[in-house]
Formats: structure tokens, C-alpha cells, sequence
């Protein structure tokens, strides 16, 4: 059975911008008023998290607009650029492949990934959440740019062009560039 997924040609090409509802827009949010003081919650929130959470969280609110929740130890976004779902936690966890960094940034994308598949992505990389129920599957890392390429490192899993082997050579490979400041292949 081939894969069912609607958002993954989409994040193929990293960094497309898109920018949320307006609050106060036809998707029912709240007036003006309410967004001025919706800011300026976000931003007293903001002051008392931890700096990479919170310079990443200026980064999306500057790419996708005010987030749809927030509160002292999250904010989300639903429907974002390519994503179903960005959660952003404001806490580090600790993740040692394929170096020494932080996971913090949680994103989504619609795609149901066959059972005989998923311990072939789990194997490749532990960052990889897959829900069946839902027909979902999110990547775990420290920036847009490395989840884009863990989930489509995980769809050449699936679709068969990629081994949990080479992908997670892959990986290692361009999380380092990425590191490093060096464009990824």
C-alpha cells in the first residue's frame, strides 16, 4: 500500500513562509483589542523562558504570525506553512544524535505511514513520532530546517529510496553542515 500524504511535497523545499490567521480575521478570532493584549501576554510569557525556546519563538511568530495557544511552557500553531501542527516547549530536552543539542520544537504533517514501515523510520531516528490513529507524523528537533529533513528522510524510508542505515548517515551528515553554517545538500 503506498503511502497517504498531503503536506510532505510541500516541506520538500524547506522555508516556505506562511503566515497564520490574523487575530480578528474570518477564521472567528478574537477583535484588535484582544490581539494587542494577546501580544503583550505572549511577550510577558516570553521574558520567562528559556533563551533558545524563546529566540525561537520570535523567529515563527515573525514567520506565522500570533500563536493559536499559548501558555508558560508552550505555544502552538495549527496549520502553519507546511505543517498540521507546531508545538514549541519551552524546555530543552537533551538529544545526542547525531550531536550534542536540544530538542525543543515539535512539528507535524499529515501522513499515514504503513505498519510494516515504522520500525524502519523509529530505527532511523528516535525524534520521529508517528501516530496511526491519526495519520500523523512529527519530527522532534531544534529548528524547522532539521525537522523538514528528518520527515523527509523518513518518507525516502517508506517509499523505499533510503535505508534507516543511510538515512541516519544522512542525517548526521547534514545536521553538522547545518551546525556548522554550511547549506545542506
Amino acid at each position: 500500500i503506498a503511502p497517504s500524504y498531503t503536506t510532505v511535497p510541500t516541506i520538500i523545499e524547506a522555508g516556505q513562509p506562511s503566515v497564520a490567521p490574523a487575530i480578528g480575521s474570518s477564521a472567528g478570532r478574537a477583535s484588535a483589542d484582544a490581539r494587542g493584549e494577546l501580544l503583550m501576554a505572549v511577550d510577558r510569557i516570553m521574558e520567562n523562558w528559556r533563551p533558545q525556546p524563546r529566540e525561537l519563538a520570535r523567529t515563527l511568530i515573525g514567520k506565522y504570525g500570533d500563536p493559536h495557544e499559548v501558555t508558560q511552557n508552550r505555544m502552538i500553531w495549527y496549520n502553519n506553512g507546511p505543517w498540521k501542527r507546531t508545538v514549541l516547549l519551552n524546555s530543552d530536552v537533551p538529544h545526542n544524535f547525531p550531536v550534542t543539542h536540544n530538542d525543543m520544537l515539535d512539528q507535524t504533517i499529515d501522513y499515514k505511514v504503513p505498519a510494516d514501515k515504522i520500525g524502519e523510520v523509529l530505527a532511523y531516528n528516535g525524534s520521529i513520532s508517528i501516530d496511526r490513529t491519526r495519520g500523523e507524523m512529527s519530527a522532534r528537533c531544534n529548528s524547522e530546517d532539521m525537522n523538514t529533513m528528518a520527515l523527509n528522510l523518513a518518507h525516502s524510508i517508506i517509499t523505499g529510496e533510503r535505508t534507516a542505515e543511510t538515512a541516519r548517515e544522512l542525517h548526521a551528515e547534514t545536521f553538522t553542515q547545518h551546525a556548522g553554517g554550511v547549506a545542506s545538500p
